[in-house]
């Protein structure tokens, strides 16, 4: 349908016109004979096969074909159909029952009604159209035809039988046209009032209706009869034009935005359109108006205006009613109106006008605006103030009004300027519904403002509530105020800016509070910040919290309580947050507390963070991620602290983590620490700390200092422990470093921490002392290093030692343990080798042996010890005994003394090897010897009794 300055109004097709035209269509088609809707029929002439109730031809209407193939007909039976007659009338009986058959299917009968929609749609079109030509030429026959259902008819169903066109011989003839056609030839008078009879004889005169009169007469009565019959209604038209000038009786008119319309007739209803306006010559017209429309009248009629409109009425001597909640502005003399309760007019001249409200009969002289409620006029000069309790007021855009009363809703348009009166902060509230408007509240007042781009400023003891997006709120120390409703991702956020004053955020919303000492109250789903000193924030699960801008070194912190909530700290700011699984990110310079448990705290270089107050045994651990930041734990609380060069201080009972480079912490006695996750290259972490437990991760690199600290370590350690009294559990692969025990022994507990390895960041295995420190030791297989003037207890075997001016004392046996250096003291171990760069005068070997002989060997001298000194026993022999070494060759092998025989043992020379070599005869043992050759070092194997084969201890190295 095209779009003209004049056009049936949509609700009046849908609503009253193919209503209608259905049942007109039924008669003439049909004969009103519902049943023929579903069986086929032919009409001779030139058509094929028809059906449904616009008797669609199958042969000419894809649309119709379609639909038959869609319930099931087949191409053959369509085939048939689109003939032209030829089929018997068993076969037609068939495709008939088939049809009503598929029609009983409640999915192809709305198929089939879509059908007849669409088929209705498009005749309306024909016809729009048709008018829409025939108003270029003669609008005065076209403003008719609007007026008249019946003839809208006459049209719709000559445009079903033979087709509606704009150069059609009917479009012709309405738009002033001579036609002549095989019955005649015709034309419309100039002015003339078209009449039903005079488009029949048009359709009777057409080839159709002449060669077959019989039938389209029949056809012709069926439809007046239909006319005659049904309810019309009233028709409804739509001006689009920006102005126009027609007839129309009894006809529902709607103007378009902004139409000026002169409009003679009477008993119209118009509906006006936003800025619209009318000139009506004529009487009992009815006017709903919409904003800032206008009428100018002439006699009694009926004004409806609904809240969201305006409506200027200019005239004089006019009796009108208003209605309800309606809103009028008149400019004439001597008008008496009717308002209903609730309505408002607005005198702007200067003459003597009436007014009715309730029982109130009253006269209004200049310029006055009314209003209606209950009984009650209230009137107020331009820029005055209304009075009214629980009424809608419309406020035009761009007004100014000051509304005195409560419970009263105020419609503003874009820019207005309202005050609301004090109508008690306890009271019943006012509402605004503005947008991009200003509403100023005075002292003692209650409103709510809904619209986005609002300023709105309170005075002392308001209580306000303001939702939208992008409104500004100004509040006083006092005020209850509310904000929000614009969708917690909305960018159109809210500000409130106010001190000493409490505010609550609606549900999903976004809002930014500016001032101090402000408390703030969160609901579910916010997104807002706090911006301020000394303000209490309370937010729950899910919301997202900023706050801060109160100064990192201020005394007045701002205070945050919220669970589940993520917190961002504004820059150079101080605030706690008191909450559980709450996330909390900081920015540059912040000091701020996170207390609760299981939180997320993510902050920045320079940060100073107070985390805990979850209880030490709480499987509910706060986590820091931060880097060069200082961290406090509260006391009796279990963190984890992720990051470098962090200095991280636990206070008393404290379970927490440092994993990071390069990182202080401080402890205190009964903490347990855990530290480390460094890597292989990063810079060690260094803990003081006394009296508490620290757990190294693999790999890591810590220096401790402490008394009576315990340590324990993980594999690929480097560990420094500096204090006394302190237990230190290591292992193979890490590196242990003691020293400044003051007198107090270290304890190290470690097996196989030897030399050989290097731990994680490439540093030398084992267990090195600092100068003047004091040890015990307890493990095997662990290599030792000293300095001078250590002090090591030493408990296990092969624990070779190393330093000089030591004292280092062994308990147990000596196996393996070692003392290489000069000037060591102590007992338990045994010397070295001579040659090998060490020696004691301890008793670990006596001083030395005298029964020592030197042969030629693989790597040098081969030196023995006595076989009185002796403490290793082996089953060199696979003969079920142990023996007792003779001498032991540096790196080379062990030889063992056969205390039975007496003699040289030779067993495989290529597995291992007896010698006799007594403290008695040491020729006797060069003499012995003579016979074979020194196996080298990779031909030599010691068996143990269980026959489990072991290799000979090699002796330590020397310094």
């Amino acid at each position: 349908m095209s779009v003209s300055s004049l056009n049936l109004s949509t609700n009046y097709i849908g609503n009253t016109l193919i209503p209608n035209l259905n049942l007109v269509t039924l008669a003439t088609e049909l004969g009103g004979k519902t049943s023929a809707i579903s069986s086929f029929s032919f009409a001779g002439a030139a058509s094929t096969y028809s059906f449904g109730l616009y008797q669609y031809d199958v042969g000419a209407n894809p649309a119709a074909r379609e639909f038959l193939s869609s319930i099931g007909f087949s191409a053959t039976q369509i085939s048939q159909l689109s003939q032209n007659g030829g089929l018997t009338t068993a076969q037609v009986t068939a495709l008939s029952n088939q049809l009503s058959t598929a029609l009983e299917d409640p999915a192809n009968a709305a198929a089939l009604q879509t059908l007849n929609s669409t088929w209705a749609s498009g005749l309306v079109t024909q016809v729009q159209n048709v008018l829409n030509t025939v108003s270029q030429t003669n609008p005065g026959i076209a403003d008719q035809i609007y007026s008249s259902p019946a003839m809208q008819l006459q049209l719709l169903d000559y445009a079903n039988q033979f087709g509606l066109s704009t150069t059609g011989p009917m479009a012709n003839w309405l738009s002033g046209q001579s036609i002549t056609e095989p019955g005649g030839t015709f034309k419309i008078p100039a002015a003339s009032q078209l009449t039903g009879n005079e488009i029949q004889s048009v359709v009777m005169g057409t080839a159709y209706g002449v060669s077959n009169s019989t039938s389209e007469t029949n056809r012709e009565n069926a439809l007046n009869s239909t006319l005659n019959s049904i309810t019309l209604g009233v028709p409804g038209v739509t001006i689009n034009a920006t102005s126009f000038n027609g007839t129309f009786t009894g006809t529902d008119v709607t103007l378009s935005s902004g139409t000026a319309a002169v409009i003679s007739g009477s008993g119209d209803a118009f509906t006006m359109g936003s800025g619209s306006s009318v000139s009506s010559v004529g009487t009992a017209n009815a006017f709903s108006c919409g904003p800032n429309s206008i009428i100018s009248v002439n006699g009694t009629e009926s004004v409806t205006c609904a809240p969201s409109g305006s409506l200027t009425v200019t005239g004089s001597n006019v009796a009108a009613s208003v209605a309800a909640n309606s809103t009028v502005t008149v400019n004439g003399t001597g008008n008496n109106f009717t308002l209903d309760n609730g309505s408002a007019i607005n005198f702007t001249s200067t003459g003597n006008n009436a007014v009715i409200c309730g029982g109130i009969q009253g006269e209004v002289t200049g310029n006055a605006n009314l209003t209606c409620t209950g009984g009650v006029l209230g009137v107020s000069g331009n820029d005055g103030t209304v009075t009214v309790n629980n009424e809608t007021i419309t406020v035009a855009a761009g007004s100014t009004v000051t509304v005195s009363g409560s419970g009263d809703t105020i419609n503003a348009g874009a820019g207005a300027n309202i005050t609301i009166e004090g109508n008690g902060s306890a009271g019943t509230a006012d509402t605004v519904n503005e947008s991009n408007g200003s509403v100023t509240l005075e002292a003692n007042a209650r409103a709510a403002v809904n619209g986005s781009g609002d300023t709105v400023t309170a005075s002392s003891a308001d209580n306000l509530g303001v939702y939208g997006g992008n409104d500004t709120v100004t509040g006083v120390s006092g005020d209850g105020i509310w904000v929000g409703q614009n969708g917690a991702t909305s960018a159109a956020s809210d500000t409130v800016n106010a001190s000493g004053a409490t505010v609550t955020v609606a549900a999903n919303s976004r809002v930014n509070v500016f001032g101090a000492n402000d408390t703030v109250n969160g609901q579910s789903s916010d997104n807002f910040g706090v911006y301020g000193a000394s303000d209490t924030v309370n937010g729950v699960a899910g919301d997202g919290i900023w706050v801060g801008q109160n100064g990192a070194t201020t005394t007045a912190s701002d205070t945050v309580n919220a669970s589940g909530a993520t917190v961002t700290i504004a820059a150079n700011s101080r605030v706690n947050i008191n909450g559980s699984s709450d996330t909390v990110d900081g920015q540059s310079s912040d000091n701020f507390g996170v207390y609760g448990a299981s939180d997320t705290v993510n902050g920045v270089s320079g940060d100073g963070i107070w985390i805990g107050q979850n209880g030490s045994t709480s499987t509910a651990i706060d986590t820091v991620n931060a880097s060069n930041a200082g961290v406090t734990i509260a006391a009796n609380s279990h963190a984890n602290v992720y990051g470098s060069s962090d200095t991280v201080n636990g206070q008393s009972a404290d379970n927490f983590g440092v994993y990071g480079n390069g990182d202080s912490i401080n402890g205190v006695s009964g903490d347990n620490i855990w530290v480390g996750t460094n890597g292989t290259v990063g810079a060690f972490d260094g803990v003081a700390v006394s009296g508490a437990t620290l757990t190294v991760t693999a790999n890591s690199q810590v220096n401790v200092t402490g008394n009576t600290d315990t340590v324990n370590m993980s594999t690929g350690d480097s560990v420094g422990v500096y204090g006394g009294g302190n237990t230190i559990n290591s292992g193979a692969g890490n590196l242990v470093v003691l020293g400044n025990t003051g007198g107090n022994y270290d304890t190290v507990d470690a097996t196989g921490d030897a030399s050989g390895s290097t731990t994680a960041n490439g540093q030398a295995t084992g267990i090195a002392l600092n100068t003047s420190t004091q040890a015990n030791i307890n493990g095997s297989h662990d290599s030792l290093s000293g300095s001078t003037g250590d002090t090591l207890h030493v408990s296990g075997t092969y624990d070779p030692f190393s330093g000089n001016s030591d004292s280092v004392t062994y308990s147990g046996a000596n196996t393996g343990d070692t003392v290489t250096g000069s000037g060591d003291t102590g007992t338990g171990w045994i010397d070295p080798p001579v040659g090998d760069g060490g020696g004691g005068d301890g008793d670990g070997d006596g001083g030395g042996d005298p029964d020592a002989v030197s042969l030629a060997g693989r790597n040098g001298a081969i030196h023995t010890n006595s076989v009185g000194k002796s403490v290793i026993r082996a089953d060199t022999l696979n003969a079920e005994k142990l023996s007792q070494p003779s001498w032991i060759a540096e790196r080379e092998g062990v030889f063992f003394y056969d205390d039975e025989s007496d003699v040289l043992q030779r067993s495989d020379v290529s597995s291992r090897v007896g010698i006799a070599a007594t403290s008695q005869n040491a020729h006797q043992l060069i003499q012995s010897m003579a016979s074979f050759g020194v196996p080298s070092a990779a031909q030599i194997e010691l068996f143990a009794a269980n026959k489990t084969l072991i290799h000979p201890p090699l002796l330590a190295a020397s310094h």
